[in-house]
């Protein structure tokens, strides 16, 4: 009899388990076709995945409900979920109420085979995207002043630099935690090639510094007295928003600012625009910040077009304070956990996601900031790695 319920059991948690990743799969394939041009200017495909995305919350609901979690989490995950879902409302943006039912309906599933679901999904969305792109049916946004990178479909480089990014910190972390090395030369030519063919600083970056983070934070942390570097880790994030806010509103009066603006090709412009143009809301508000014809008073440029290239500035202008404090929580929790069960190069990823979220606005959604997977998932730690033992940082 205790046989035949185990056995049930463990029917039960194979299936839940299937139909996560099966969500999972079709809510990260529509998150990467949805940057592909092609599917971008299409309103039929908009409405399908409106449809779809919305049948797979039922679903996430169900599998909750399912995990049969204690009351009090209940309670507690009723009341972000309510919160969450009126910035929703609000702000007409799912992605944060989208997170949470992601991360909820993710208990007892190996961590490791959510990461590999979203890498099989993401390298699918961008296998699309390729054909597409050589179709011709998925160009290239093409500038007559200088040349900005193939897209391979999504429009310019930098939106296929952050995917590449997404996947080599899957890839690196899998090895990781499977005790594999990683091969920094070919890491750094990796990066190289990215920025020849995508001319994307940001991705060149952080993709050649994911495999040397990795590993510092396993050489660093792995020691003794370290309160003052972890503390250090989870104030990124809470600082990378103040720090948003606060040189958004001094670019128009502060010279430092102003050549930072510089380097980072217009970034702080952009970023004040928006903070500018719209106040800070609690719950969030629909915003349009997708502007032509704009006249930049400190550098004498007019007729610009703007947008939002930072997640920090788009959630603090769209998605509101009170779900920016929630998924602020969240990423101490992430830090929490990782350092906790000594899976240090999860906190370097979560570190490289946040500063590449001063230049991309994806990393608020939890399928390119997947370390917050990491927060309910059956969970192995990492007792022993390649470099668990080796003398010096690198």
């Amino acid at each position: 009899m205790e046989r035949e319920l185990g056995l049930q059991h463990n029917i039960g948690i194979s299936h839940g388990t299937n139909l996560y990743t099966i969500v999972l799969s079709v809510l990260v394939l529509i998150s990467v076709l949805q940057r592909n041009v092609f599917f971008l200017n299409s309103p039929a495909f908009s409405g399908i995945s409106n449809y779809i995305e919305l049948l797979t919350y039922v679903i996430l609901l169900v599998l909750i409900i399912e995990k049969k979690y204690p009351v009090k989490v209940l309670v507690i995950s009723a009341l972000l979920g309510a919160l969450l879902f009126i910035g929703y409302v609000k702000s007409g943006m799912a992605v944060f109420f989208r997170s949470l039912l992601l991360i909820l309906a993710a208990r007892n599933i190996k961590y490791e085979k959510i990461i590999k679901t979203m890498l099989c999904s993401i390298s699918a969305g961008i296998i699309i995207s390729l054909v597409l792109y050589i179709a011709g049916l998925a160009p290239d946004s093409v500038s007559k002043w200088h040349f900005e990178g193939y897209g391979f479909g999504f429009g310019g480089g930098n939106g296929i630099g952050e995917l590449l990014c997404v996947i080599n910190m899957m890839i690196c972390y899998l090895k990781i935690r499977k005790g594999y090395k990683l091969n920094y030369l070919f890491e750094i030519l990796l990066a190289l090639i990215i920025y020849i063919v995508t001319t994307s600083k940001t991705a060149t970056v952080i993709f050649a510094a994911t495999p040397f983070a990795m590993v510092l934070f396993i050489n660093i942390f792995r020691k003794k007295n370290t309160r003052i570097m972890r503390l250090l880790v989870y104030a990124v994030n809470p600082l990378l928003f103040v720090f948003s806010y606060v040189t958004a509103r001094l670019y128009t009066t502060n010279a430092f600012v102003q050549k930072l603006d510089l380097i980072l090709t217009n970034r702080f412009f952009l970023n004040s625009y928006a903070i500018s143009k719209y106040p800070l809301s609690l719950f969030g508000q629909k915003v349009f910040l997708h502007d032509t014809g704009v006249y930049n008073s400190v550098r004498g440029i007019g007729n610009i077009t703007v947008t939002v290239d930072s997640s920090y500035v788009l959630a603090l202008v769209s998605l509101g304070l009170i779900p920016i404090m929630i998924f602020v929580a969240g990423y101490f929790l992430v830090v929490r956990r990782a350092f906790k069960e000594q899976d240090y190069s999860l906190a370097a990823i979560a570190v490289l996601i946040c500063i590449y979220g001063f230049t991309e606005v994806k990393s608020l959604e939890v399928y390119d900031n997947f370390v917050y997977l990491s927060l309910v998932p059956s969970y192995i730690p990492q007792v022993s790695n390649a470099y668990a033992n080796r003398p010096g940082l690198l």
